[in-house]
């Protein structure tokens, strides 16, 4: 866990994110939409990829609690980062990150900002869950 949030935290600054939290109790959705309401400006995060540990969304189905995983509301204990730069720099610090934790932990682009009216977050009509592993 140091070494990936060490990693975070470094290419965080070299790629000079506008803002982050980590994903916690409130689900992708509900940090993104957190996350957005704090901006100086109006702006939509709209959600395209939802990374999902390999084999959950499969078990949630199973046990009938996959709605809440696909609409980016489940509640997850230590989900991750989700971090706010620009798209060259995300893409960047994506490779960078693999690079620097030898492949043992990948960094997504998840969504876009889009300029908006009010600040909130949504899941793109078309969301694509990924599955990762651990």
């Amino acid at each position: 866990m140091v070494r990936v949030l060490t990693a975070s935290a470094l290419l965080m600054h070299k790629y000079e994110a506008h803002a982050a939290t980590d994903v916690t109790g409130f689900g992708l959705l509900g940090h993104a939409k957190n996350l957005a309401q704090f901006q100086r400006s109006p702006l939509l995060f709209k959600i395209h990829t939802l990374p999902i540990i390999k084999n959950i969304l499969r078990i949630s189905q199973l046990v009938g609690q996959s709605s809440k995983l696909i609409a980016g509301k489940a509640v997850e204990t230590s989900g991750g980062l989700l971090i706010c730069l620009r798209p060259d720099a995300a893409e960047e610090f994506c490779k960078e990150f693999d690079i620097i934790t030898n492949g043992s932990q990948k960094a997504f682009q998840i969504g876009e900002l889009q300029n908006a009216d009010k600040s909130t977050a949504i899941l793109s009509e078309d969301v694509k869950c990924i599955e990762v592993t651990l």
